[in-house]
């Protein structure tokens, strides 16, 4: 998805950090709801240690960027979750054949 930047994401970063995790997750969530783009892709695009997402497993980050994904944009959200299913559908075929 394309990013909005502005010189507010370092802001947006610090603020999602200083709060508690379980508020990251609530925060984030409803800021894909009303669709702020700009709240959203400052958190999701940055590397995890910037934003205090870096103590979640890396499978639960990929989920919960999938979801707030699917959340801003329903139709690049489902092509999103189609094109990892596929890519894991190849890699899963590629170590059988190992």
């Amino acid at each position: 998805m394309p990013e909005h930047r502005t010189a507010s994401q370092e802001e947006i970063r610090a603020h999602v950090k200083a709060l508690p995790h379980a508020g990251r997750l609530t925060f984030l969530q409803k800021a894909a709801e009303r669709g702020d783009r700009e709240t959203v892709f400052a958190v999701v695009n940055a590397p995890s240690y910037l934003t205090g997402f870096d103590t979640m497993p890396t499978r639960d980050w990929v989920d919960t960027r999938r979801n707030l994904y699917s959340t801003l944009d329903p139709v690049r959200g489902t092509a999103l979750a189609e094109m990892e299913r596929l890519r894991d559908a190849a890699q899963r075929a590629l170590g059988a054949a190992e």
